[in-house]
């Protein structure tokens, strides 16, 4: 019989992660329609993007590595092969079909040009590029080619498929010594980053920089943390820090801060707090629970997938209607990316993931 594992408020806590990723976008957008923005103009907007994907970042860390260890403690051991089809069954239809969305059939579409990304299109090695999206390494393909319509968040993608690739084998190396593996592969990386830049390797430069290990290492280390119940825990799990924390990095957030050094991992570090907090503590297990962010965050990817082309359909809207305000564009943006979203969950993700359920010892 398989056992129930949810943890509360993650699915809150997912939707408020990808809003701040639309809150991104829709301010690029709208700069590169040459409409009024707030792109370049408000500290915030252009690092609340990446801040937010970071945030998915740490929460995939931490899932996957706490239902890792749960499989592990009732059932003697985990199955590496199984959790690759899950993560396989989640992922990829979704992504297929934006790849295929970007690259076949909105390029046919005139109203769906983006001014200064249009080139694209038309470059030679169009279908290598589309290649290497199918072989889940947009980070790479990226950096190397620059912003691409309707797939340049994908890189958020490819960082965690290849995570997801080494992650378990990583985990299967040790049952007592995890967190000083996981700090071991943190500092390994960074170590390997510094040899690459010191002896000028650029190329592999570009691909160690695109790998982020350290987010989703870190989200790992508080799943490992959780699990664990000891009194790591016990002195996370306080009310008291959650709310400094929680302030802290919202003031951080609206100023833009950016850390000197390891901005990254520092707010890692602060939304691991807040993602145990919100899972763990029982005196906040109500706090993004609702119904309707409960439902926001199961379709939380295809917000995630799918709202750039909503922000550019809104946009465009505006323009041809003469609603270029934030009161429409906003609004107008959310709504396409929940109402495509929530089809798609229905009749393209649904399927599959009552698939990977089969895959799965948990519910």
């Amino acid at each position: 019989m398989k056992t129930k594992l949810y943890f509360p408020n993650l699915n809150g806590l997912r939707f408020l992660a990808a809003s701040l990723v639309i809150i991104h976008h829709v301010e690029q957008t709208k700069f590169l329609f040459d409409l009024p923005s707030y792109w370049n103009r408000v500290d915030a907007i252009i690092p609340i993007g990446k801040l937010g994907v970071v945030m998915f970042f740490v929460l995939s860390g931490f899932l996957i590595t706490y239902l890792l260890l749960s499989e592990e403690s009732r059932f003697g051991g985990f199955s590496i092969k199984a959790f690759y089809v899950r993560r396989l069954l989640r992922i990829w239809p979704l992504y297929l079909v934006i790849c295929c969305l970007a690259f076949l059939v909105l390029p046919a579409i005139s109203m769906f040009e983006i001014p200064t990304w249009t080139n694209f299109w038309n470059v030679e090695n169009k279908w290598t590029i589309a290649l290497g999206f199918l072989l889940m390494i947009p980070n790479v393909i990226l950096s190397c080619e620059g912003p691409i319509p309707y797939v340049h968040h994908l890189w958020s993608i490819g960082v965690e498929e290849q995570f997801y690739l080494m992650w378990p084998i990583v985990m299967s190396l040790s049952k007592r010594h995890r967190l000083k593996i996981i700090l071991s592969v943190i500092v390994s990386y960074y170590v390997m980053l510094k040899c690459v830049r010191l002896f000028n390797l650029d190329s592999l430069d570009c691909v160690l920089a695109l790998v982020y290990v350290a987010p989703m290492a870190i989200g790992s280390a508080f799943g490992v943390i959780a699990f664990r119940n000891n009194y790591l825990f016990k002195a996370l799990i306080n009310n008291s820090l959650f709310g400094f924390v929680t302030i802290v990095t919202i003031l951080l957030l609206i100023q833009g801060f950016s850390f000197p050094m390891f901005n990254w991992e520092w707010y890692s570090l602060l939304f691991g707090v807040i993602i145990v907090n919100l899972a763990c503590n029982p005196t906040l297990k109500s706090a993004l629970e609702s119904r309707s962010l409960r439902y926001l965050g199961n379709i939380s990817y295809g917000l995630y997938m799918y709202h750039p082309i909503a922000v550019v359909s809104a946009v465009i809207f505006g323009l041809h209607t003469g609603m270029g305000s934030n009161w429409f564009i906003y609004p107008m943006s959310f709504l396409i990316t929940v109402s495509v979203s929530a089809v798609s969950y229905r009749w393209l993700e649904k399927p599959f993931l009552q698939l990977k359920s089969r895959f799965s010892k948990f519910l």
